[in-house]
């Protein structure tokens, strides 16, 4: 458990109150994080985290400043560093009452991470390129997840020799994963069916500045920052999280939305094995904004 910065320890502590009180059988370990492990050691993910991190392999992480006036380490980054994040999943649905004008929108947008368009499909085999990589995470994570379709964005026709490598990856991946329909379209088409119907899509892959535009856009169309959680997946492990910052101008005043880190934790109690949990902590904020 990563408190956070700024906001970050209010809807942090939101969540958890929300974990604790659905019946889940959770264990939480502390781990010193931020600004206030920067001003005691120097050090805004030292040591300790890092080992707490290594030992547990999963955390529930709000919100961390990213600077620290140019001295020490960015600790978002050495979190994805130890993690070796490779994937981001954003869950951007439409829930009831105040947030998202569009009814009944639920669509995972999973982005290829750290990675360039080139370094995405990679020169090696096709069978230890980083894509073919995330290509069975996304589409196990589908099938996991109860989804019948995926969509993957790409730039084929205006960079074929790259996208097209990487296009190829995940039509290979489609065929490991029959149950799942699959499609692939540009980038750029996807963005515009998305502002005018998002409920059409079920899954949407991406990589590259296609995958950041395409997520952002899913948040927006979700409601905004406040309510999409966003979870990473590594080779050493796994991260969940929210998408916004710390808003420090908000900090101490109770008036951050805490539903995306709310639903992070959701997100954390469906990946170690307890969905009756996370569906509880869904349906209590489902009722919370239907009731205005």
């Amino acid at each position: 458990f990563i408190a956070g910065d700024g906001v970050g320890p209010e809807v942090a502590w939101a969540a958890r109150r929300c974990v604790d009180a659905s019946g889940a059988r959770v264990e939480w370990t502390d781990v010193p994080a931020g600004q206030e492990a920067f001003g005691r050691t120097g050090d805004a993910f030292g040591a300790a985290a890092a080992a707490a991190l290594s030992r547990l392999r999963l955390a529930l992480k709000a919100p961390l400043e990213s600077g620290t006036g140019g001295r020490g380490r960015n600790p978002n980054i050495v979190l994805r560093e130890l993690l070796g994040v490779y994937a981001a999943v954003r869950h951007c649905r439409s829930y009831g009452g105040r947030g998202s004008p569009w009814e009944g929108m639920d669509v995972l947008v999973m982005m290829q991470e750290n990675v360039s368009p080139l370094s995405a499909a990679g020169e090696e085999p096709a069978a230890e390129t980083p894509a073919r990589r995330f290509f069975d995470f996304a589409f196990g994570r589908a099938v996991a997840a109860g989804r019948r379709r995926v969509t993957v964005a790409h730039r084929a026709a205006s960079a074929a020799s790259v996208e097209g490598r990487w296009l190829r990856a995940a039509e290979e991946a489609s065929r490991r994963f029959p149950g799942l329909s699959f499609e692939d379209q540009l980038a750029g088409h996807v963005a515009m069916q998305m502002a005018r119907a998002p409920q059409r899509f079920d899954v949407i892959l991406a990589a590259g500045p296609a995958g950041e535009i395409l997520g952002d856009l899913g948040v927006g169309l979700a409601g905004g920052l406040g309510m999409v959680p966003e979870s990473l997946q590594g080779t050493e492990g796994a991260l969940f999280t929210t998408v916004h910052g710390t808003a420090p101008k908000y900090a101490g005043l109770d008036r951050v939305n805490p539903a995306a880190m709310i639903l992070a934790a959701a997100e954390l109690l469906d990946f170690i094995g307890a969905p009756a949990p996370a569906t509880r902590i869904r349906a209590g904020l489902e009722h919370v904004l239907w009731s205005g």
